[in-house]
């Protein structure tokens, strides 16, 4: 489990803190990383790989740290 599910940085935010929460019963080693996804206008989701005319990814502009983390159960 991960909170938040979505950050949105505005003004001045420059930082965002994520909580990730392992519910399972086993130890596990979780590797964070960034996908880009669309939503489409029926409300689904889709991966894409090349941002639209007028559109922008995001992760060239920030950083994130651990790249992995492992959590035992009932762990965050």
């Amino acid at each position: 489990m991960i909170y938040p599910k979505r950050i949105i940085f505005e003004n001045l935010k420059r930082a965002q803190e994520l909580s990730l929460l392992n519910n399972g019963k086993d130890t596990a080693r979780y590797v964070i990383s960034v996908v880009q996804i669309s939503m489409k206008a029926d409300g689904s989701f889709q991966t894409i790989s090349e941002p639209d005319s007028g559109q922008n990814f995001a992760d060239k502009n920030f950083r994130f740290f651990p790249r992995a983390v492992v959590l035992a159960p009932n762990e965050s």
